[in-house]
């Protein structure tokens, strides 16, 4: 039976989560209506190349943090959190190379180059401060900020674009940058107001962030891995098919993505700091209730948004009047599968983190990359746009059904130590 307070506290974060997904989805629409394929293709090349470089200049360091602040008195998380600050403002600018690097290879104009930045500065630095909330167990004011962060300024976007101006993507990544600069200036304040900054007096703690870094490494690459599963299949579509149909592709991504965000902030958020101190703390019972609310939640989120798609896609189809997007409407169900294959594969994916199996993580993430390579390759020039649907559903199955059995049937090998840290 899931108590009220998790009724409570899972449906305030469903709701700001949702009107996050909502306004993307508003995006989504209102991009594939008015605006060309192609420009729909390079927003989501912007997004997803975005994406990839949060992941990649932010290291990973809060899977290290999340723990610590997890257990930490509040007077201690202050002083460490300037650490990953710090941290943080170390890695970026030097990444500033890297972004060079990436535009040099055209897949994004340069007109994009100093939006991209900053987006990627302030999101760097607003998805961290989340993080920090979460592990604090603040789960409602992380889903708010994150409203702040990537809602906001969309329902902005659309509205003064439909109704007073229309507006084209630059103007649209300007809305950007200002909705997440501002969240990232509120997300500082609150973590001021809640004791949890003190930047007063800080001191660099090198030992504490050396020791974050080599923690955090398995983890890093992990990501790595992930964010490739996630965003590859467009750089594959881009290079076999050409940005139109990455556009067709991206607007049912994005419908597709609904339950994976909606689960990810209104349910794992929540429960991951629940099944950390089971985990560490040995309570068979409470994991076994956990699991049973968790599971409960995720198949229930995923059978609201089938029933959601199977009553509206077609009239929304009608409403956006493309023929392009009529004509592939097959992609949605197939990414649909998929994204019901990483929902749960979220379980497993929890539990090995918990029990700190963190290598196993690592060698299941390699395992889907190498299926996600092999799968776009040989799958898109083939059978075009849904071969990539394709290639998603046997690399999402084959990284649950690894993960699955090391969860729960397969020994964990002795030689397969948890990480420290």
């Amino acid at each position: 039976m899931i108590s009220r307070a998790t009724i409570f506290k899972t449906s305030t974060n469903l709701a700001l989560r949702g009107l996050s997904v909502i306004s993307k989805l508003f995006l989504v629409i209102y991009l594939g209506k008015y605006f060309s394929l192609e420009d729909l293709g390079t927003y989501h090349i912007f997004a997803v190349s975005l994406a990839l470089f949060v992941f990649v200049l932010g290291f990973e360091f809060h899977s290290f943090s999340s723990r610590e602040y997890e257990k930490m008195e509040v007077d201690e998380v202050g002083k460490y959190f300037s650490n990953q600050l710090l941290f943080l403002l170390l890695t970026y600018f030097p990444g500033i190379l890297l972004i060079l690097g990436f535009f040099s290879f055209d897949l994004l104009g340069w007109e994009f180059f100093l939006p991209f930045s900053l987006v990627l500065f302030f999101d760097l630095l607003a998805m961290q401060t989340g993080v920090l909330l979460a592990a604090r167990k603040l789960s409602i004011w992380f889903n708010f900020l994150f409203f702040l962060r990537g809602g906001l300024w969309i329902y902005a976007f659309v509205g003064w674009s439909h109704f007073v101006n229309p507006l084209g993507i630059k103007e649209l990544l300007i809305f950007w940058v200002i909705g997440v600069g501002i969240a990232l200036f509120l997300a500082l304040t609150l973590v001021r107001l809640k004791g949890l900054w003190q930047p007063k007096g800080f001191r660099p703690d090198w030992a504490w962030i050396k020791k974050g870094v080599k923690t955090s490494l398995t983890f890093y690459v992990l990501v790595i891995f992930m964010r490739l599963i996630d965003y590859l299949d467009r750089y594959f579509l881009e290079f076999f098919n050409g940005r139109e149909d990455v556009g067709i592709y991206s607007f049912f991504s994005g419908i597709s993505n609904v339950p994976i965000t909606l689960i990810g902030a209104a349910v794992t958020i929540q429960f991951m700091p629940l099944f950390l101190r089971a985990y560490r703390e040995g309570e068979r019972d409470i994991k076994v209730k956990l699991a049973k609310e968790y599971m409960g939640l995720v198949l229930g989120i995923l059978l609201f948004v089938f029933a959601g798609v199977y009553v509206f896609l077609d009239p929304l189809l009608v409403f956006v009047d493309k023929r392009e997007l009529m004509d592939h409407k097959d992609v949605l169900w197939a990414l649909l599968i998929a994204a019901t294959f990483f929902a749960l594969g979220t379980f497993p994916q929890l539990v090995l983190y918990s029990r700190r199996n963190d290598k196993l993580l690592l060698l299941t993430g390699f395992f889907g990359l190498l299926v996600c390579i092999a799968g776009n390759y040989f799958l898109i020039p083939k059978y075009g746009i849904i071969g990539a649907a394709y290639a998603a559903i046997i690399t999402r199955g084959s990284i649950l059904l690894s993960r699955s059995y090391f969860s729960f049937l397969g020994p964990i090998k002795n030689s397969i130590k948890p990480s420290q840290g």
